[in-house]
């Protein structure tokens, strides 16, 4: 599976991340190479005993830039089940737009839809120092113990069942929380109600959370993160009261 990617992005390969020229520094700003942020992550991932499926990159610029100053990666981690994956996100700007960042979450392989949790996400500005402070600074990210927390957090939504009634009152909390916007609660609704894809029929927290990731699917990925941490911290409290 390709990562999405929004419009006027670009899915590159390793090499051609290697490519990419970083701009000088200048007194107050210290660029940091997307490929060095690419590889402390993987680095940190395999350290920790995590075994990499497959990477995707992108790369994209607001009009005027160069085409490569903003950098998102994501890394699958192969994990005990078919439906979805453990992943470590990443980002990285040239153009000051955004810190050296990672954070964590899950893809469902059915229908290729992304989400972020909340734990321990990571950001580095890019001031004197920055290469040696995001090392460490993933280095101390406990990638073992956020992958089994995302398989027990995925299990709990599976295993808590959801009404009609709950569902909309998550959905108006979810607008006014900025999940999403309310021009696509009919989207929403019409995912809950007919779903895409089978697997999620069930009337459950699992389904209505893939409810929400298939109506976010093409979201800006500077976007994502933020929107689907902020939904999980909304879904995380109907499993803890079931």
């Amino acid at each position: 599976m390709g990562l999405c990617l929004h419009k006027g992005a670009k899915s590159v390969s390793v090499d051609q991340l290697y490519a990419v020229k970083t701009p000088a520094p200048t007194e107050t700003h210290y660029p940091l190479p997307h490929h060095v942020v690419r590889n402390i992550v993987v680095n940190h991932i395999l350290d920790s005993g995590l075994d990499i499926e497959d990477e995707h990159h992108g790369l994209w610029s607001p009009k005027g830039g160069t085409g490569n100053d903003r950098y998102f990666g994501l890394f699958n981690i192969i994990g005990d089940t078919d439906d979805f994956r453990f992943v470590v996100g990443v980002r990285n700007s040239h153009d000051k737009r955004f810190s050296a960042g990672a954070c964590s979450g899950s893809r469902v392989f059915v229908c290729d839809n992304l989400a972020f949790s909340g734990e321990h996400v990571l950001k580095r500005k890019h001031t004197r120092f920055v290469a040696q402070d995001f090392a460490q600074l993933v280095r101390d990210l406990p990638l073992r113990q956020l992958a089994d927390g995302e398989t027990k957090r995925i299990a709990a939504y599976k295993e808590t069942e959801l009404t009609d009634v709950q569902l909309h009152d998550l959905a108006i909390r979810s607008v006014d929380d900025g999940v999403l916007p309310a021009s696509k609660l009919p989207e929403l609704l019409t995912q809950w109600r007919t779903p895409n894809h089978p697997e999620f029929r069930d009337r459950n927290v699992w389904s209505a959370f893939n409810a929400y990731t298939e109506v976010l699917k093409g979201t800006s990925l500077e976007r994502l993160s933020g929107r689907t941490q902020r939904l999980h911290s909304l879904v995380l409290p109907l499993c803890q009261s079931a």
